[in-house]
């Protein structure tokens, strides 16, 4: 008879048993949120060291391959020569090797500086996201896939025309790069022509323009991103094109930005061409 009392007093009741339920319910909804936004967060700060590793290997590229000015053509070409981290198959071999292990990339990569933490992927997408639009749903176009897709300017040295299946994956935009800008000299009337880093800059569109002789570094009357970039850095009084310097992008990566759209003031994480690694805005030359 006591017993059966002491059960019924210390026992819980279906009611008490749910309040509980809906307690933890409601605690896990308010702490698993925070737990996600601090795991970003330190994949964030991974990616800023991926990025800033990577600049660090394109300066020693720049110093012991291109006579202290000209930096890789992509920093894919880091792999092999082990500025960044080699990406060495299981039997040692880098990309560049005929007989390199393309099957294992993924899970190399997935230990590279090359690949962002937050790039499930691990480069395949490259440094523009494929299901990742402007605010109004139009394809971002600045350079396209950066690593990715098959260069303009053709295949690297050590690899087959057959670009797609010879790749070395990468999650960056690297603006510096010698992909082609297609729209200075190729498709008439640039759509930012009165935008942004170039606003007030005198444009000029086709083969002959202003602003592709301007930027011409090597006078084959194609401009490269590379060619493009160095004289944002360095500016042109004589059409007007304001001189950026150290705060140009260099590397930049959007896979922390939330799907699908890509807004002005979507945070972007980037290293400058003066070295500083920092979060800002997609449109990076209004901050």
């Amino acid at each position: 008879m006591c017993s059966r009392r002491w059960r019924q007093a210390w026992g819980f009741t279906l009611i008490e048993l749910l309040v509980v339920v809906a307690i933890i319910a409601i605690l896990a909804g308010m702490l698993l949120p925070a737990v996600a936004r601090a795991r970003e967060q330190g994949r964030q700060a991974a990616c800023k060291g991926h990025i800033k590793d990577i600049f660090n290997g394109c300066e020693l590229y720049m110093t012991n391959h291109g006579d202290t000015r000209w930096r890789p053509q992509w920093i894919t070409q880091l792999a092999d020569l082990d500025y960044c981290g080699a990406l060495r198959d299981s039997s040692r071999r880098v990309p560049s090797d005929p007989s390199y292990n393309k099957e294992e990339m993924d899970k190399v990569l997935n230990n590279s500086v090359l690949a962002c933490p937050s790039d499930g992927n691990y480069g395949k997408q490259g440094g523009r996201p494929d299901n990742l639009v402007y605010s109004d749903d139009a394809e971002i176009q600045q350079y396209y896939g950066a690593d990715v897709d098959a260069h303009t300017g053709g295949p690297l040295a050590y690899q087959d025309d057959d670009h797609t299946e010879n790749r070395v994956q990468c999650s960056y935009l690297y603006e510096f790069g010698y992909e082609l800008v297609d729209f200075l000299y190729e498709y008439g009337d640039p759509y930012a022509n009165d935008e942004g880093e170039f606003e007030g800059c005198t444009w000029s569109s086709g083969q002959d323009g202003t602003l592709v002789q301007v930027c011409d570094l090597n006078g084959d009357k194609k401009v490269s991103w590379y060619e493009l970039k160095m004289r944002t850095v360095s500016g042109c009084k004589r059409v007007n094109l304001k001189a950026w310097g150290p705060r140009v992008p260099f590397l930049r990566c959007y896979w922390h930005v939330p799907r699908p759209y890509l807004r002005d003031d979507s945070k972007i994480i980037s290293v400058t061409y003066g070295g500083d690694a920092r979060t800002g805005n997609a449109l990076w030359y209004q901050e």
